[in-house]
């Protein structure tokens, strides 16, 4: 029998909303949490409310609010006294808070991190037939996340894959154990925490894209601390949607992607620039994509209906 015991944890933005209306139901029919808890700042929070996303049975918890001390003020200050841009404080604020959720007296014994441009096609189970959390294992590297895990708990890499996909199983017990390391001793506060991770990226990884992966960091831990409770497998996945569909994607296109993909996420930055080349590139994806929902549509118009209909559920 799936495991449905855990809850739903979805960090959003504003510009996540056209996505997130599409996918939320997509999200309640196929991972089947208990709840969803969206963490987003108050405007945010609000312009969800406002626009159907949020279900009676689902948390809309202001992500400044997760932990005492912890705020995107605090990470931002700390980026502009080290003398880099606080712009960037949204990405290790996010990381941050999904971890420190854990030190929270409600959280469930398992939460699933999800990404709000991220659509689940298929049905998914996050709990293995011998009581083990499933991680995914992908093919990144950066070697920055690698350096301030050690840094900061005092462990290297532990296996040859990562573990960064769009979403990720955490047992609150072991990430409780990954602050407590974290923390020497100390008794957890989320500030505090904040500063650790901040102080364990050196100068010239902050000068890259990130110097931090919360699930790096944690699936390196728990190969190491905690082995017999993870597992891992390689589920089909692709992060280029938004090259062969617009926002926001319907049901038929979705469909059409669940033959090949468990989950499609819509980024931004995988869609080529405005030159000549890039818009005529884009065009041809674009004619692809066409094409590929048409035929999906004509070859299973009944399980293509069907999949639609989940898009159009209520909350």
């Amino acid at each position: 029998m799936a495991y449905t015991g855990f809850e739903l944890l979805v960090p959003a933005i504003e510009r996540h909303l056209p996505i997130l209306r599409v996918a939320a139901p997509y999200m309640r029919r196929f991972l089947r949490p208990r709840r969803i808890v969206y963490l987003a700042s108050r405007p945010c929070l609000e312009a969800l409310g406002r626009n159907g996303i949020l279900s009676p049975i689902d948390v809309a918890m202001d992500e400044d609010e997760v932990a005492e001390g912890l705020s995107l003020g605090l990470v931002r200050e700390i980026l502009r006294l080290r003398g880099f841009d606080p712009a960037r404080g949204g990405w290790y604020f996010k990381q941050i808070a999904i971890l420190a959720y854990a030190q929270r007296f409600e959280a469930e014994e398992r939460y699933l991190a999800w990404d709000a441009d991220t659509v689940p096609l298929r049905e998914a189970d996050f709990v293995d037939d011998e009581g083990r959390t499933i991680l995914e294992r992908k093919i990144e590297y950066n070697a920055a996340y690698f350096r301030t895990m050690k840094s900061l708990l005092g462990i290297e890499r532990q296996v040859e894959y990562s573990y960064i996909a769009e979403h990720m199983m955490f047992d609150r017990d072991i990430v409780r154990a990954l602050i407590d390391a974290a923390m020497g001793g100390e008794a957890f506060e989320g500030g505090a925490f904040a500063r650790r991770v901040m102080d364990s990226i050196c100068e010239a990884d902050f000068r890259g894209s990130c110097g931090f992966s919360e699930f790096e960091t944690y699936g390196n831990f728990a190969k190491l601390r905690f082995p017999a409770r993870i597992s891992v497998r390689d589920s089909p996945s692709t992060r280029e949607a938004l090259n062969y569909f617009r926002l926001p994607p319907g049901g038929a296109q979705l469909f059409a992607m669940s033959g090949s993909y468990a989950w499609a996420t819509f980024e931004a930055w995988t869609v080529s620039g405005d030159s000549l080349p890039a818009r005529l590139k884009r065009s041809i994806r674009r004619t692809l994509g066409m094409l590929w929902t048409i035929a999906a549509a004509i070859l299973h118009p009944v399980s293509c209906a069907r999949f639609a209909r989940i898009g159009r559920a209520v909350s």
